[in-house]
């Protein structure tokens, strides 16, 4: 899936691009998500950090039960951050 085909890659892009929309995205991300096309379960809390030349994030899974082999090769792999929130289309990133 292109950038011009995946809302999500559309938002990060331009919040690489456009200081105050990346600012807006951090206060309210899921309204910012949902007016770009991407669907954003109730109930789900959304938090956007960004990382900085001195600082980096590592996000740890919410475990509902047992991974698959093929789940934790995915996690170690790298692709973790596009399916861990489960909204759509993130899954297909690997």
């Amino acid at each position: 899936m292109s950038e011009q085909q995946d809302p999500m890659g559309k938002v990060i892009a331009k919040a690489m691009q456009d200081e105050a929309f990346k600012k807006q995205l951090i206060a309210e991300p899921a309204a910012v998500l949902k007016a770009a096309g991407v669907a954003v379960p109730d109930g789900i809390t959304l938090k956007v950090v960004a990382d900085t030349e001195t600082e980096r994030h590592i996000v740890l899974p919410a475990l509902s039960g047992q991974l698959s082999d093929g789940e934790i090769a995915g996690i170690a792999g790298g692709w973790y951050y596009f399916v861990c929130f489960g909204l759509g289309g993130w899954s297909q990133a690997r």
